[in-house]
């Protein structure tokens, strides 16, 4: 599983245009609507190696819900 993070912006149309991030598939907005749909509706499928990256990982990054969270999280909204 990657998780990839953007640190600064980027300029989308123009990595798509250049071909220099690795966009080998596209879709049209009416699949992704669709997929996305059926998501909501069906769930996804995740396999166990993938969920134990992926909980590793929520650890890592992820804090604990507290009163001290929950105030600092009100705030940034």
């Amino acid at each position: 599983m990657i998780i990839e993070l953007a640190t600064s912006n980027f300029d989308i149309d123009n990595d798509i245009d250049n071909e220099s991030r690795d966009f080998d598939h596209k879709i049209s907005t009416d699949d992704l609507y669709e997929t996305h749909n059926r998501a909501w509706k069906e769930g996804i499928y995740v396999d166990d190696e993938q969920w134990q990256t992926l909980k590793k990982t929520a650890a890592a990054i992820l804090v604990e819900n507290s009163d001290t969270s929950s105030k600092r999280r009100c705030r940034n909204i």
